[in-house]
């Protein structure tokens, strides 16, 4: 295909994965590039944020920078703030430098549409923050800490595809029933304490070691692998891990 500048290309592609994988193109389609509102046909490289409110919090928080030792991992703060050119605004860029976000106080956010674009956030954490009633976390693939107390407003949380997470606490988030870590299939570390959870599936995370339940006092069941040993690990009083028949 010889590609010719000031056209979008569009190709639809079929891919097979039932037996033998294959991939076909279905149609392909030539336009000329129109003109957007107010951007000249030039697309912008800022991230545009569903929520203001989120906006407005980043914009005042600093980068951390990530120190790696031996044994540990270690995130200094920097006096520069994530707009670090003082636009306004926080480009894919900018993103790219976040490692650790520590959202805190009395906020209140609906939508974190736009974090996704956070592509090296490793650290999440949030406290005393009200914050949407689904809170996925599956597009942010590069999690690998995620830490959230007192949060209201907050149902369930999606944890699909995070399979780089490896420590999740989740502790006096009163509205929390659902907790999805299906994804997360390196998971090693889990407590959850003081939440309003019933039922806990852990059976796809096989490589859990540590994991602390006992302070939640409305589980009722958790489903695990035949395979997980769970010496060790801490349950209410009168909850027993259940063997999840597939």
């Amino acid at each position: 295909i010889d590609f010719e500048a000031g056209y979008q290309y569009q190709f639809n592609l079929t891919i097979n994965t039932w037996e033998s994988p294959e991939m076909t193109l279905t149609s392909t389609s030539i336009d000329p590039w129109d003109n957007g509102e107010g951007h000249d046909g030039v697309m912008s490289n800022t991230i545009a944020f569903a929520d203001p409110t989120l906006k407005s919090l980043l914009l005042n928080e600093y980068k951390q920078e990530r120190v790696e030792h031996e044994e540990s991992t270690e995130y200094v703060r920097t006096e520069t703030k994530i707009d670090s050119n003082g636009d306004g605004e926080i480009s894919y860029e900018e993103a790219k430098y976040i490692y650790e976000l520590v959202i805190t106080g009395s906020s209140s956010i609906s939508n974190i549409a736009g974090l996704e674009y956070f592509s090296n956030l490793e650290s999440f954490v949030v406290a005393n923050t009200a914050m949407p009633s689904n809170l996925d976390l599956s597009k942010i693939t590069s999690l690998t800490i995620v830490q959230l107390h007192m949060v209201s407003g907050t149902t369930s949380i999606d944890f699909t595809n995070n399979p780089n997470l490896t420590n999740v606490y989740c502790g006096m988030n009163s509205s929390l029933q659902t907790l999805n870590l299906s994804g997360a299939t390196s998971l090693e570390r889990l407590t959850c304490s003081s939440n309003a959870i019933e039922v806990l599936d852990l059976s796809n995370n096989l490589s859990l070691n540590e994991v602390s339940l006992n302070g939640e006092s409305s589980l009722q069941t958790v489903y695990v692998h035949s395979s997980q040993n769970t010496e060790g690990w801490k349950f209410p009083e009168g909850v027993t891990p259940t063997v999840k028949s597939n």
